[in-house]
This record gives structure tokens, C-alpha cells and sequence, in this order.
């Protein structure tokens, strides 16, 4: 019995390795790559696996990302801090899940709020695209 008590409060289950967390990122700057994405959240996370920005078949930024950081409290002030702040000026749709079910968000998709002059400051006025639209038009960016 008293084996029990020594027991309390510890779950076997604390150390899992579905305990890691996803912040899926629409709208990530044409310019980033993923060095600057680990380096921003390097400023909420120390605990990151992988952060990831992907290019089209064509070499061409989506604007999409991902990054999987191993603690619960730093996964949860990622998305905080990214899905309140965006970056460099423009918008992001942040989604947390973890890595265990990721198509099952555990919070958002939350819209960061635009800069003040959205179109103005990041140079266009397209919105970042949406995994439902890979349709898009390429990019109106010269590759030169």
C-alpha cells in the first residue's frame, strides 16, 4: 500500500513521445526560410525538433510552415505569440495540434491581426494562401 503513496502524482504516461506538439504557420513571409522561422521561435521555444517552410514544385514560397516543438508550455506561448503578433508585419493563421493527431487541432486556426497598412508594407496585396486553394496564380514576384 504505502507503494502508492510514493506513486502519487507521477503518470507513466508524462514522457510519451505523442507529447510533442505541431504549429502549423499560413502566410510566412516570401523571403523566410526555415533558419528564420527556428530563429523566431527560438524567442517562445528552446525545445524545437523541426521547423520547415515549403516551396511549391516550382521553387516557389507557399507561405506555408511548420514547426515541432517538444514542451507543451512552449508550444502553447508559440501560438500565442505568433497568432497575436504574425510576423514582420503581415498576418498568420496559426494552428497548434499535436504530433500525435495533427488533422485534430487542439487550438485555432487563429488569424493574427494585419499590419496597420497590410498590402502596403509587405509589398502586395494578395492575402497568404490557403491549404484549400493550390490553385494559385504563380507568384507575381519576378525569380531574377
Amino acid at each position: 500500500m504505502p507503494l502508492f503513496g510514493r506513486e502519487k502524482g507521477r503518470s507513466p504516461r508524462s514522457r510519451r513521445s505523442d507529447d510533442e506538439f505541431v504549429v502549423f504557420l499560413q502566410g510566412i513571409p516570401a523571403h523566410c526560410r526555415w533558419q528564420e522561422l527556428k530563429d523566431l521561435v527560438r524567442q517562445t521555444a528552446l525545445h524545437i525538433r523541426q521547423a520547415v517552410v515549403y516551396d511549391d514544385s516550382h521553387g516557389f514560397p507557399t507561405g506555408l510552415g511548420q514547426i515541432i516543438v517538444k514542451n507543451e508550455d512552449e508550444a502553447w506561448r508559440t501560438y500565442h505569440r505568433l497568432s497575436t503578433n504574425g510576423w514582420e508585419g503581415q498576418s498568420l493563421v496559426v494552428t497548434l495540434a499535436r504530433t500525435s493527431s495533427p488533422t485534430k487541432p487542439v487550438a485555432g486556426p487563429t488569424r493574427s491581426p494585419p499590419a496597420m497598412i497590410h498590402g502596403y508594407m509587405s509589398g502586395h496585396s494578395t492575402p497568404p494562401r490557403s491549404q484549400g486553394n493550390m490553385t494559385m496564380p504563380p507568384s507575381p514576384v519576378s525569380p531574377e
